[in-house]
C-alpha cells in the first residue's frame, strides 16, 4: 500500500510540474514579450532547448551513451516511470528500457506547446518559423522507433506535420525563399531531397508502399537523377574467361548548381577501378567491358563502365532508397539481392568520403557531425539492437544468455517465453502474474498464461 501511494503521489508530482511548465512557456511566449520580434526570438529559444533535449535523448539511446550518472532514488526512477506511462499512453509498449525519457517527454510537450501557440493567431502574430513541423515530424518518429508496435494516433499527427514540412519546403523556390542568402553555398535541391527522403521513411516505417514511392520518386527528381538498370557484359572474379552480362545502374544527372561538373549525360556509376579483397578473387564491383574504349592492338579494354559519375552524399541516399523499395515490393530470397545489386554496387564504387575515412581512424566523430544522421537514416536504437541479438541466441539455442540481456531490456514477454522454452514453469508463472497485475486486459498475457497452462495442465 505504501508503494502504491508513493507511486501515485510521484505521478501527481510529474503531472503538476509539466502542467506548470506549460503555463510557464506560455507566459514567456506570450505574456513576458515586448514585441512580435521579441515573441520570435522566444519562440525559437524554447525550439532550440526542446531541439537539445532530442539530442541528448538521441545521444544516449541511438549512439554510443555518454559517460554519466545512471538515475539513483527512487523519486528519480518513478519519474522515469512517469514519462514511459506517457510515451506509452498512444497504445503500444516501449521497444526495451531506454535511458532518460524524460528528455523526450519534455523535448514533446516543450515543442507541442510552442506550436500550438504559433499556430493561434491572436495568441501569436508570429509567421516565418516554418521548420518546426519539421523537427515536430523528427521527434515524432523518434517516439515511435522507440514504441514495440507501430501508433496510429502518431502517424495521424506525423502526416499532417509532414504535409506542412513538405508545403513548406518541398521545392526549390520555397526552400530558396525560406532561407534566401543563408544557403551560402549549400544547393536547395539536396535540402528538398532531403525532405522528400525523409518523408518516404515516415512512410517506409508505417508499409505504406506506394506513398513511400511516390516521396522517393521526388526526391530522385530533386537530385536531379533519372536512374535505370541496364546490362552491360563484364567480369565479376580474376579468373572469369568470358564475359557475361551484369546488371548496372545508369544515371542521367543533372543539376541546378552551376559549380556542379557532373554533365547531363548518361552515365555508367563506376568511378574507379574494381578493386578485390587480400583473400577474395572476387571483385568488390563487376570490371565492364568498354565498347568505345580500344586498346592499340584493337582489343576491346576492360574499364570501370565508362564516363566517370560522382555522386553527391544525398545522391547516393537516393539510389540507396531504390533498394527499400524493391525490399517491400519482392520476396526475400536470391533473386531480391540481385535486384538490389547494381544500386548497392553503384555506391560501393563511390570514393570514400572525408567523413567516413575520419569515422573508421578516429575513435568516434563529433555529436554535433553525427546526430543529423540519425534523422535522415533510420538508425537502430541501441535497445532495439541488443533485443534482436538476443533473439539471434533464442534461435541459436543460447537461452541463458538471452535471458540476461531480456532482463536488463526488462521485456517480460521474452522472459516468459524463455522460461516456458527452459522448463520454469514457477518463474514464467510469477512474471506472467506481475504483468497481469500491471496490464489486466492484455489478450497477449492471457494467451501466455492459457498455453502455459496447457503445456504444465497437472499443475
Amino acid at each position: 500500500g505504501v508503494e502504491n501511494n508513493w507511486k501515485d503521489f510521484t505521478c501527481v508530482c510529474a503531472d503538476r510540474v509539466y502542467s506548470e511548465l506549460l503555463q510557464l512557456v506560455e507566459a514567456f511566449i506570450v505574456n513576458d514579450s515586448e514585441n512580435d520580434v521579441d515573441k520570435a526570438c522566444r519562440v525559437i529559444l524554447l525550439m532550440c532547448l526542446s531541439i537539445a533535449a532530442l539530442f541528448w535523448f538521441t545521444q544516449c539511446n541511438c549512439w554510443f551513451p555518454l559517460e554519466v550518472s545512471t538515475l539513483e532514488g527512487n523519486e528519480l526512477i518513478e519519474w522515469e516511470n512517469w514519462a514511459r506511462y506517457q510515451l506509452m499512453s498512444v497504445g503500444s509498449d516501449l521497444l526495451g528500457k531506454f535511458s532518460y525519457l524524460q528528455y523526450i517527454v519534455f523535448a514533446k510537450m516543450l515543442i507541442m506547446k510552442t506550436k500550438d501557440l504559433l499556430s493561434d493567431a491572436t495568441v501569436l502574430p508570429v509567421n516565418g518559423i516554418g521548420t518546426i513541423s519539421w523537427w515536430l515530424t523528427r521527434l515524432l518518429l523518434m517516439d515511435q522507433r522507440i514504441l514495440d508496435e507501430q501508433s496510429s494516433s502518431l502517424y495521424d499527427l506525423l502526416k499532417v506535420f509532414m504535409a506542412e514540412t513538405l508545403q513548406n519546403f518541398g521545392t526549390l523556390v520555397n526552400v530558396s525563399t525560406y532561407w534566401g542568402n543563408q544557403l551560402h553555398d549549400i544547393d536547395p535541391s539536396e535540402i528538398v531531397s532531403t525532405f522528400h527522403l525523409e518523408a518516404g521513411l515516415l512512410e517506409h516505417i508505417y508499409r505504406r508502399v506506394d506513398s513511400c514511392r511516390k516521396h522517393f520518386e521526388s526526391a530522385e527528381v530533386a537530385a536531379g537523377l533519372q536512374l535505370s538498370v541496364t546490362g552491360v557484359l563484364g567480369f565479376r572474379t580474376v579468373r572469369q574467361v568470358e564475359p557475361k552480362a551484369k546488371m548496372v545502374l545508369v544515371a542521367n544527372t543533372s543539376s541546378t548548381n552551376t559549380s556542379d561538373v557532373c554533365p547531363s549525360i548518361n552515365q555508367v556509376i563506376h568511378t574507379h577501378d574494381s578493386t578485390i579483397g587480400d583473400a577474395s578473387d572476387v571483385f568488390v564491383t563487376p570490371k565492364l567491358l568498354g565498347n568505345s574504349h580500344e586498346s592499340e592492338s584493337g582489343v576491346q579494354c576492360i574499364h570501370a563502365g565508362g564516363s566517370a559519375a560522382h555522386l553527391k552524399a544525398i545522391q547516393q541516399a537516393v539510389i540507396l532508397s531504390r533498394c527499400v523499395l524493391i525490399e517491400k515490393s519482392s520476396r526475400e530470397d536470391e533473386m531480391q539481392r540481385w535486384d538490389m545489386a547494381p544500386y548497392i554496387e553503384a555506391i560501393d564504387s563511390q570514393q570514400s568520403s572525408c567523413f567516413i575515412v575520419e569515422g573508421i581512424s578516429n575513435s568516434s566523430p563529433g555529436v554535433t557531425q553525427r546526430i543529423p544522421f540519425c534523422y535522415v537514416i533510420y538508425v537502430p536504437t541501441i535497445p532495439a539492437l541488443r533485443k534482436e541479438f538476443a533473439e539471434l541466441l533464442v534461435s541459436c539455442g543460447l537461452i541463458g544468455e538471452a535471458i540476461k540481456i531480456f532482463e536488463d531490456l526488462e521485456l517480460c514477454d521474452n522472459l516468459i517465453y524463455c522460461n516456458c522454452l527452459l522448463g520454469k514453469k514457477a518463474a514464467a508463472f510469477e512474471l506472467i502474474k506481475a504483468r497481469l497485475s500491471e496490464k489486466p486486459n492484455d489478450p497477449r498475457l492471457w494467451e501466455a498464461a492459457m498455453a502455459l497452462n496447457s503445456l504444465y495442465p497437472d499443475g
